[in-house]
């Protein structure tokens, strides 16, 4: 099961960098750096949910907990790689990344971890 759900983190992932590379050849000019960030935080989050409800159409979870653990794990994941790769590999302040976490500011970025932490489960219920 393990593997199963670091492959379908990696494939989230993949998603994500191919987001964001949209949004910076695209559109990010053209809206600027805030209203760029908000639009692809919201298409990630609609490729997070389709990408789930299909894995979970072709891979069944068995339970509940199944799909909380799956959850918990893709935002552990999810988390580690945006501090560990933003502050060591892309040089970041913790100032910075933190930055992404303002709502306030009209961040949107946390709706990402948050819906890695609940989607499966979300998913299973609606589905069952």
């Amino acid at each position: 099961m393990l593997f199963k759900i670091i492959i379908s983190w990696f494939c989230l992932m993949l998603l994500a960098i191919l987001n964001g590379a949209i949004r910076d050849f695209l559109y990010k000019n053209k809206l600027g750096e805030l209203k760029a960030h908000q639009r692809s935080t919201y298409s990630l989050l609609v490729l997070m949910i389709l990408f789930t409800y299909l894995m979970q159409l072709y891979f069944p979870l068995n339970s509940v907990n199944e799909s909380v653990f799956i959850g918990i794990c893709w935002f552990l994941f999810t988390e580690a790689f945006e501090f560990l790769f933003g502050r060591y590999i892309g040089k970041k302040t913790w100032k910075e990344l933190f930055k992404a976490y303002n709502i306030k500011e009209g961040q949107l970025w946390v709706l990402i971890p948050i819906c890695a932490l609940i989607i499966n489960l979300v998913i299973y219920i609606l589905k069952n």
